[in-house]
């Protein structure tokens, strides 16, 4: 009698092998989760069926060949200087600074006051010359090592600064732009400056030159 409770006590314990473990459902989206003392599974076969939508196939891309001539315009080759820091020696030296913007300034004043203008020298404008009803704004540029380029694009940028600054934004009438260099500048940045509206006038040895008759 003994040894039968203490068998019916183990099995009532620890259970039969054969009785199925209890277990919980889950639901996840369309598919059932089942947890159990022993391991989760997920029923497959109460999925629902996703259709698959079928991807659209996407055509080759042929990239044309670049012109020969376009090549040979930009040297082809794109190779970007680095841009890691460096160390740059300078020796002490003494330099003589040349005052040839001063005189180039001067002159053309005194040469502008022959023809009836009002020179003046107002900062940070380098000249203006006054007439009734006029104003010119003269940017001077000195050309050294024969940077014509250079010199053409800062007087450019300057003037236009220069314009919209001190004329435009305090609503003064615009001025007459007008570049002044100490050599010759060549015929094509001659045109680009009148293209943008900028008389240019140069010394030319003992004369001035340029586009601006008025004042030569």
């Amino acid at each position: 009698m003994g040894g039968d409770l203490q068998e019916e006590k183990r099995d009532t314990d620890n259970g039969s092998r054969d009785d199925p473990p209890r277990e919980s459902t889950i639901i996840v989206g369309p598919a059932k989760v089942s947890a159990s003392p022993r391991a989760a599974r997920i029923e497959i076969s109460e999925m629902a069926a996703v259709p698959v939508a079928k991807v659209a196939e996407v055509p080759e891309v042929t990239i044309p060949p670049v012109p020969s001539t376009l090549i040979a315009a930009t040297g082809g080759i794109f190779s970007p200087k680095s841009d890691s820091d460096y160390v740059a020696e300078v020796h002490a030296r003494v330099m003589v600074k040349s005052r040839s913007h001063e005189r180039l300034v001067r002159d053309f004043g005194e040469r502008a006051r022959t023809r009836g203008f009002l020179p003046s020298t107002p900062h940070p404008r380098d000249l203006v010359l006054s007439a009734p009803g006029r104003e010119w704004l003269v940017e001077a540029k000195v050309i050294y090592n024969g940077d014509a380029a250079g010199a053409a694009r800062a007087a450019i940028g300057q003037l236009l600064d220069y314009r919209y600054f001190l004329y435009v934004l305090p609503g003064f009438p615009d001025p007459v732009l007008l570049a002044l260099f100490s050599e010759p500048i060549g015929k094509q940045y001659a045109s680009l400056l009148e293209s943008l509206s900028i008389a240019a006038v140069w010394r030319n040895e003992r004369t001035w030159g340029g586009s601006l008759p008025l004042v030569l």
